[in-house]
């Protein structure tokens, strides 16, 4: 999120908050496992998302896929605000593989009706994935919307509800990148 009125001791007017990540990992089975942090809201989560964060990728190596150049400059972000975890981070940037540019590079079909968002190719690709069922929360913004009601205490109740449609549908972003990127390589393999 990127609050116009900084909710947070030290933040800046419009300075960009992580206050959530998802990743689903392929263990060495090719079984897929999830993991997610969602900050609570009262306090800055710059730290604790950093922190679950590089502790979950940790013990792993190889790329890392993301969808959009957002994911790096967050972490670059995080990198120069945070400088003891400086060097963890940029070895997380390093791995970082960007789906859209090859998307945008080599893919396009005609139902992504010109549009090269998750959302567009998602299930034109991976047609499994679906961002149809999700209610409250269907889209980045909406999801920086109600982490921001959430942290400003603005939810007449329903922050339950919210955290949870925060989570799935951060979780549904990161399935759908495993999905565009199991057809592409499937994709690819056929082509060689």
């Amino acid at each position: 999120m990127s609050p116009a009125i900084p909710l947070y001791p030290g933040t800046r007017p419009y300075e960009r908050l992580p206050f959530q990540w998802s990743l689903h990992k392929l263990d060495k089975n090719g079984d897929l496992q999830h993991s997610g942090f969602l900050a609570d809201g009262g306090v800055d989560a710059r730290e604790a998302f950093s922190e679950t964060l590089l502790e979950k990728l940790a013990s792993s190596t190889g790329p890392i896929i993301v969808y959009s150049s957002f994911e790096r400059s967050t972490l670059n972000q995080l990198a120069n605000v945070l400088k003891r975890h400086r060097k963890a981070i940029e070895r997380i940037t390093a791995r970082l593989c960007d789906l859209l540019a090859i998307m945008r590079e080599h893919v396009y079909y005609a139902d992504f009706g010109g549009s090269y968002s998750i959302k567009a190719v998602g299930p034109v690709i991976a047609p499994n994935i679906s961002y149809d069922d999700l209610d409250h929360v269907s889209d980045g913004g909406a999801a920086a919307s109600a982490f921001e009601r959430i942290a400003a205490g603005r939810c007449d109740g329903d922050d339950n509800i919210l955290r949870r449609a925060l989570e799935e549908y951060c979780r549904r972003d990161t399935l759908a990148m495993v999905e565009i990127h199991s057809r592409l390589a499937k994709i690819t393999a056929h082509r060689r």
